[in-house]
């Protein structure tokens, strides 16, 4: 194939901890770029404008990713159908995938341009946004979501090409994008003094400019997940599954972020010098994370495509070996941030306040993340065979219905128990409630991936070594 198709990585065969690493590492760097891309906003006006700015962004996020969940998970669904037809060498069923695709983010994209710029002002009153900051997070919101087709092309884009094995062209176009972002935040936030607004529209460009890089990408490609322009539509079948696939991790993705924002609510009452804080600490929390996502994705691509091809047993060992890389990876980040989380905090503002409530989440989350880490790698496993509906259950039940109870009936419970009733009213009870969820996630997981249930039917011989030549008889 020519034009680069050298750059799709077939996993189905190869050394596994080679290929898993040499399909990591571009995720791990766009995924660092990326929270890069979402730190320098916050960066930047922190610097430039005032710490008022800083909050109105920061109080946005959990909104933000609430709004957008339900959308990135559908490219999920996307990912492992697209990583299945292709490990089956199937050119047709790949390529109705990916014209599918597309459809859905442009649908999925105008339709959250819309919902979000007549519900933003109801949920941001309903999160208790501090008065002194409400105008410019409103401001802020409608704005970031008029990029809301760019960003879903993007995001579903890169789906495509990871399924297929290439995880270096998306972190070229975030280079691109990141540069872009940065040299107009200066310019906006700076000499144009647009504070908040500044950020949200040198967002926006950047956006466009990597969903246009993406797509002519995907436009000149010679291999089976080639985009015309004139086939874009919802193909049924494809369609059917990649939303059997993709609702239930969006539906979890979005519920997630919606008991964030029960607990963006908590913290705004504490004032605009926590928001700022701790906006700055989700910042930093983010770099921690791109281990434990970038490594997810391996693990679905990985699966995805060794389902496809039928081998089993070099899914098992995908599945340990992606697990022990991305766990240390977790606890060399977490190390780092336990050592320099004070200064780095002190990048953002030198407000003695906003250092201490940032620098005080990293000291509760970091020991706790590579737990998270192994949690979500075997779930990105089981989403790679197919399956997302028991990940998607665990995550209601402990990253929402654990996390409620902790910050609400715990929290009041505690409050009337003097040995503990500082805690209780602290702002560090908000923090455990994390880690607490985690622990439990990561005991719900590992018990269900144990069963084998998440393999298809027919496939769950191979497990055990069982020819299914040999079961058929």
């Amino acid at each position: 194939m020519k034009n680069h198709e050298h750059q799709n990585l077939d996993l189905t065969q190869g050394v596994i901890w080679k290929q898993i690493i040499y399909f990591v590492v571009p995720l791990i760097l766009t995924a660092l770029l990326q929270q890069a891309y979402n730190t320098v906003d916050l960066l930047i006006v922190g610097n430039l404008s005032d710490s008022l700015s800083m909050a109105a962004i920061g109080a946005t996020a959990s909104l933000t990713f609430m709004m957008l969940g339900l959308f990135m998970g559908l490219s999920t669904g996307a990912s492992v159908i697209v990583a299945q037809a292709f490990g089956a060498k199937d050119r047709a069923r790949t390529s109705r995938a990916v014209h599918t695709t597309y459809a859905l983010a442009i649908l999925s994209g105008l339709f959250l341009t819309i919902f979000a710029w007549f519900i933003a002002p109801l949920v941001l009153d309903r999160m208790g946004t501090p008065p002194e900051i409400f105008a410019e997070a409103l401001t802020y919101t409608r704005i970031y979501f008029l990029g809301s087709i760019p960003l879903l092309i993007y995001n579903m884009g890169t789906g495509i090409l990871r399924a297929i094995g290439d995880s270096r062209s998306p972190l070229f176009y975030l280079i691109v994008s990141t540069i872009t972002n940065i040299v107009l935040d200066l310019i906006f936030v700076g000499p144009l003094n647009m504070r908040a607004a500044g950020a949200a529209w040198a967002t926006l460009i950047a956006q466009c400019l990597t969903s246009l890089l993406l797509t002519l990408k995907l436009v000149k490609t010679d291999g089976m997940h080639r985009l015309d322009f004139h086939h874009i539509r919802m193909y049924k079948d494809e369609l059917k599954e990649i939303v059997s696939i993709g609702l239930p991790a969006g539906i979890q993705a979005s519920l997630i972020s919606f008991s964030n924002v029960l607990i963006q609510s908590r913290i705004n009452s504490f004032g605009h010098e926590a928001i700022a804080g701790i906006s700055a600490a989700n910042r930093y929390d983010g770099f921690m994370m791109v281990g434990l996502n970038s490594f997810m994705m391996a693990s679905t691509t990985f699966t995805g495509q060794n389902i496809g091809a039928q081998k089993i047993d070099r899914l098992k060992q995908g599945a340990r070996t992606t697990t022990f890389l991305g766990v240390g990876f977790s606890v060399a980040m977490s190390i780092i941030l336990l050592i320099f989380g004070r200064p780095l905090m002190g990048l953002f503002s030198q407000d003695p306040s906003v250092i201490e409530y940032g620098y005080g989440k990293i000291l509760i989350y970091a020991p706790f993340h590579w737990i998270f880490t192994s949690a979500q790698v075997l779930s990105g496993v089981i989403r790679g065979a197919g399956q997302s509906l028991y990940p998607m259950l665990v995550s209601i039940f402990c990253m929402v219905g654990v996390r409620t109870l902790w910050n609400y009936p715990i929290a009041q419970f505690f409050q009337t128990l003097p040995a503990l009733a500082d805690f209780g009213a602290s702002i560090n009870l908000v923090h455990w409630s994390y880690p607490v969820s985690w622990v439990i996630t990561f005991t719900c997981i590992i018990v269900y991936y144990r069963t084998q249930h998440w393999l298809p039917e027919k496939l769950r011989p191979l497990y055990h070594g069982i020819e299914l030549s040999d079961y058929s008889e």
